[in-house]
């Protein structure tokens, strides 16, 4: 992790969480849950109630090849984001983007 610089990378991928949450705040209306000091590397999101789950999954992955979790929880869909090492800026905005067109 040293060698890495790890510490650097989770900070890199902690800002970058944040600002791709508050992007999808601002497409949605739905406030975080929890507030940006209390993650690292992943949080889920709420989606609006009318979002089926299994179909906004599958919409993700089919039209733009982009896998990440959607379930619900108490009758509420959640997106659940993780970004590594291995993401970037780019990766956020796609994602961002996909759900625009999709939420639209």
């Amino acid at each position: 992790m040293r060698a890495y610089d790890w510490d650097t990378v989770r900070a890199r991928c902690h800002d970058l969480l944040v600002s791709t949450r508050d992007a999808i705040h601002a497409l949605t209306g739905l406030e975080p849950i929890v507030p940006p000091e209390q993650i690292s590397q992943m949080c889920a999101i709420p989606l609006p109630r009318n979002v089926v789950p299994e179909d906004l999954k599958e919409a993700l992955f089919s039209r733009y090849r982009i896998e990440v979790p959607v379930h619900a929880l108490n009758g509420i869909p959640y997106l659940r984001i993780s970004l590594q090492g291995y993401n970037d800026a780019s990766d956020a905005n796609e994602l961002v983007e996909a759900l625009g067109e999709i939420l639209a």
